[in-house]
């Protein structure tokens, strides 16, 4: 019998959450290049949704504010149901407060906008490797349960 070995899912999407229309045009085209699935939604409700029906399976580049929501509220409410999706927030001028509680409350990374579109592919780049880390680690869990 010959047996595929496992190999490890390679997470590209990416759901970039901001008002700015202009912003979400231009980091959407960056990433895309880049060869990543890209969903770009100007609203938390939008975003909520997707993140729901990619089962949490996802990076999240999230400005802190949108509209009048608040992206630390959208923070908390998605790490409560996956939490070891990687968040990173965007911010043209953030209160250093700001990006200490983001980071305090689990966000991965903290972006100043504008952003250089090779600091975004990085910080993209990072967070696709910590959720494929955590999806192995997972994977590997469930394994190593059901032979016990």
């Amino acid at each position: 019998m010959f047996v595929v070995p496992f190999l490890p899912m390679k997470c590209l999407r990416v759901l970039i959450v901001d008002g700015d229309p202009k912003f979400l045009a231009e980091a959407a085209e960056t990433l895309a290049r880049e060869k990543y699935s890209v969903t770009a939604v100007s609203d938390f409700d939008e975003a909520a949704a997707h993140i729901r029906k990619v089962n949490g399976k996802s990076i999240i580049l999230s400005e802190l504010t949108v509209g009048d929501k608040s992206g630390l509220a959208f923070l908390k409410d998605t790490l409560s149901k996956f939490p070891d999706l990687p968040f990173t927030f965007l911010a043209t001028s953030p209160p250093l407060e700001s990006v200490i509680e983001a980071l305090k409350r689990g966000a991965y990374d903290f972006l100043r906008k504008p952003v250089d579109p090779g600091i975004l592919c990085h910080s993209v780049a990072r967070s696709v490797e910590k959720l494929n880390l955590s999806l192995e680690s997972e994977r590997v869990e469930k394994g190593s349960g059901e032979r016990l």
